[in-house]
């Protein structure tokens, strides 16, 4: 069942099959490996992949955690939620979006794609350039929001 690759405390790691894990250790220690024998290991003990669920700090780890597993595993892995913490919380997100006031194809922009943009739409060239007219329209942002917070407060209190 055990990899030969794991040492004890990994194996006790993936022989831990009840309940929640968290596994902190530096990169290139095999908290992949690990996890996704303990994956095998529940998947083994009847545990339904229906109701396992992987989350990763990154987009590779989790791309690495489903390779592993559909060499372990094929069959189960189209069951098994495999997802980063930010996928998870979009995925939520996106299932309850029109409950919130969302529209169920939202996007969410990361850092990068923010500057993107800014270069995009101001036809800035140089990236510390974006980087200094992001920073600027944040702060408007903040700004605008704390004056009409204060705008509501002074709204109420007429």
């Amino acid at each position: 069942m055990f990899s030969n690759e794991l040492n004890g405390e990994q194996n006790a790691i993936a022989s831990h099959v009840e309940g929640a894990i968290l596994v902190l250790a530096p990169v290139g220690t095999g908290k992949t490996r690990v996890l996704a024998e303990r994956v095998l290991c529940a998947i083994n003990q009847g545990i339904s992949p229906q109701r396992i669920l992987c989350l990763t700090f990154t987009n590779r780890a989790a791309k690495e955690m489903s390779g592993r597993l559909s060499q372990y595993c094929p069959e189960q892995l189209q069951h098994l939620t495999i997802k980063t913490f930010h996928g998870l919380c979009a995925s939520i997100l996106r299932m309850e979006a029109r409950q919130i006031g969302l529209p169920t194809d939202f996007v969410i922009y990361d850092d990068n794609d923010c500057l993107e943009l800014v270069k995009e739409v101001f036809h800035v060239l140089k990236d510390r350039d974006a980087q200094q007219l992001f920073s600027s329209l944040v702060k408007c942002k903040i700004k605008a929001e704390n004056c009409q917070l204060s705008l509501d407060n002074l709204v109420e209190n007429l």
